[in-house]
C-alpha cells in the first residue's frame, strides 16, 4: 500500500508541474459531470487546461463518511466510476487523510491518470483526471443545474417523511445541501437565469435546516411545514426542467 501511495505523490507532483506549462497552476476549476469534462479556467473564464473526469469518492463533513461514487445515488452511472471489487461502498468513521487514500486506491483500479480534491460546504469530492491537454478550443459552459436539484430536494422528501430520520442528521443535511447550490449559484450561474432560482432554494434549505440543528428535535407540525417548501421547491424546478425539454418531447 505504501507502494501505491508513493507513486500516486509523484503523480500528483507531476500534475502541478504539467499545469506550470500551461499556464494553469493557480487557476479556478469548473467542472461538468454531464459531458465528464474538468477544465482550469483562468480570472476571465477562460479554459486554459482541460481533463476528462469521473467521480472517485465524496467525503461528508457531516458524518465523516465516505461514499464511493457507484454507489452514490445523486449521481449518474456515466459521471461515476464502476465499482472497485473489493471496496465497500460507504466507509464511516474516516478522516480527510483516510479520504485521501480511498480515493488513491480507486482511482488507481480505475485507470486515472490523476486525482483532484474538490472542496465544498458539506463534501470533498475526489475526481480522477484522464488526458490532461491544453484546452484549446473546448470551453467551460454550465448546463442546467435542474436535475442535480431535484434530485436533492427528492432526496429530502423521503427523509423527512422517514419515521427514524434523525433529526439534526436532517438539519445538517438540508443546510449544507442549501450552501453548496448556492456556491454554484455564485460560482457557476452568476448572471444566468438560474441564479434566482438557486438562491432560492439554497437559501430555504438553510432555513428549513438550521433550527433542526439547533432544536434537535422535529413535532409532526413541523414536520408537515418543511415537507409543504420542498415541495413547493420541487415543483418549481420541476416546472424549470419541462421548459428546458425541446419541443415534442
Amino acid at each position: 500500500m505504501d507502494e501505491l501511495f508513493e507513486r500516486w505523490q509523484r503523480r500528483q507532483t507531476n500534475l502541478g508541474i504539467r499545469l506550470e506549462e500551461m499556464g494553469a497552476a493557480h487557476c479556478d476549476f469548473r467542472v461538468d459531470l454531464g459531458v465528464r469534462k474538468f477544465f482550469w479556467v483562468d480570472a476571465q473564464g477562460v479554459a486554459l487546461a482541460a481533463a476528462d473526469t469521473r467521480v472517485l469518492c465524496s467525503y461528508a463533513l457531516s458524518d465523516r463518511s465516505v461514499l464511493m461514487a457507484w454507489a452514490n445515488p445523486h449521481l449518474d452511472s456515466e459521471a461515476a466510476i464502476e465499482a472497485v471489487p473489493g471496496m465497500r461502498d460507504r466507509v464511516d468513521g474516516c478522516d480527510e487523510a483516510d479520504a485521501w487514500q480511498l480515493a488513491v486506491q480507486a482511482a488507481d483500479a480505475a485507470g486515472a491518470d490523476y486525482v483532484y480534491r474538490a472542496p465544498g460546504p458539506q463534501t470533498m469530492v475526489f475526481l480522477g483526471l484522464w488526458n490532461l491537454r491544453m484546452a484549446l478550443a473546448e470551453s467551460f459552459e454550465a448546463g442546467s443545474p435542474a436535475p442535480f436539484v431535484l434530485k436533492i430536494l427528492i432526496s429530502m422528501e423521503k427523509l423527512v417523511v422517514d419515521p427514524i430520520a434523525v433529526p439534526e442528521r436532517l438539519g445538517a443535511l438540508l443546510a449544507n445541501y442549501g450552501e453548496t447550490l448556492n456556491q454554484q449559484a455564485a460560482h457557476l450561474y452568476l448572471g444566468s437565469p438560474y441564479f434566482g432560482p438557486l438562491k432560492r432554494v439554497g437559501n430555504t434549505m438553510i432555513g428549513l435546516g438550521k433550527p433542526l440543528l439547533d432544536v434537535g428535535r422535529m413535532d409532526d407540525g413541523r414536520r408537515d411545514e418543511v415537507l409543504a417548501q420542498l415541495i413547493e421547491l420541487r415543483e418549481l424546478w420541476e416546472a424549470l426542467a419541462e421548459k428546458e425539454k425541446p419541443p415534442g418531447v
